[in-house]
């Protein structure tokens, strides 16, 4: 990545686990991203001391890769969503609400936070003038300024702090195309369905209400398949992935006890 020559119109790459074109509520917290370069660039800082997640407190659907799923199935629902069922922890029952995000624009350290939050300020982007991949920055994040926190530049070069964020993304990159080839096997062999999430007032009688609907890999669909088809599942380690999505969905629980504390709090402030 060649930052120095880096241009100013990119456009954002798919990077963010598929992030842009399926879940615009994870996209939407970037508000001006640009090509890092020293030259316009080189006196920036980041400090993540500001209150570090604010700016994902609109994001209820975070995706994430096949090796977020172990730890990502221990704090959050892990659905498909869209055409291309790009797998995402659900941060919040109603969209545009993280219930993840206290006050202090933190998260509590017993959750797992997804890549694509921890990557922020950063993405990558392709350059639509050459075969090439380049680093980004949102200078509209409220944590990018000249006076405090880690530089990105040093003596006009990329600093450690921007080469580790320059790696992680790289990671992500590579995570993003085994993500893929697990999604296309799963579409392959025709494995999802839309499942429904109920709730009933404790001590009511009467219908559950539905909270809301969601991709989900069928347990009836899995449990048809032929013996070798499974074999494969096994050897290609998607069986664990496959079990780490099922177990996730006992979250649905959680989440919505923390959605409704959390639409609560808000009607009391309105109050």
């Amino acid at each position: 990545m060649d930052l120095a020559a880096a241009p100013a119109d990119v456009e954002p790459s798919v990077s963010p686990a598929a992030a842009a074109s399926e879940t615009p509520t994870a996209r939407g917290f970037y508000r001006s991203l640009e090509a890092l370069a020293p030259s316009k660039h080189g006196a920036l800082k980041i400090d993540r001391s500001r209150a570090a997640f604010d700016f994902a407190r609109g994001v209820n659907l975070a995706p994430i890769s096949v090796g977020e799923f172990g730890q990502a199935a221990l704090s959050y629902p892990i659905v498909f969503v869209g055409e291309a069922k790009v797998p995402c922890a659900v941060m919040g029952l109603r969209r545009g609400v993280n219930a993840f995000i206290n006050a202090d624009g933190a998260i509590d350290a017993a959750h797992y936070i997804p890549a694509t939050l921890r990557q922020y300020p950063f993405a990558l982007a392709k350059d639509p003038d050459a075969e090439r991949i380049v680093l980004c920055v949102d200078r509209g994040a409220d944590m990018v300024n000249e006076t405090t926190g880690v530089a990105l530049f040093e003596g006009g070069e990329p600093s450690s702090f921007t080469e580790e964020a320059m790696k992680f993304l790289r990671g992500m990159e590579r995570q993003r195309a085994e993500t893929e080839a697990f999604i296309k096997t799963l579409i392959e062999l025709d494995l999802f369905e839309t499942k429904e999430l109920k709730m009933m007032k404790r001590g009511e009688p009467g219908e559950a209400r539905v909270l809301t609907t969601y991709d989900a890999i069928s347990e009836t669909k899995l449990a048809a398949l032929a013996a070798d088809t499974l074999g494969s599942l096994v050897t290609r380690k998607y069986m664990f992935l496959i079990g780490a999505h099922q177990v996730s969905l006992f979250n649905w629980n959680r989440l919505t006890m923390l959605s409704l504390q959390e639409a609560e709090g808000q009607e009391r402030l309105a109050g």
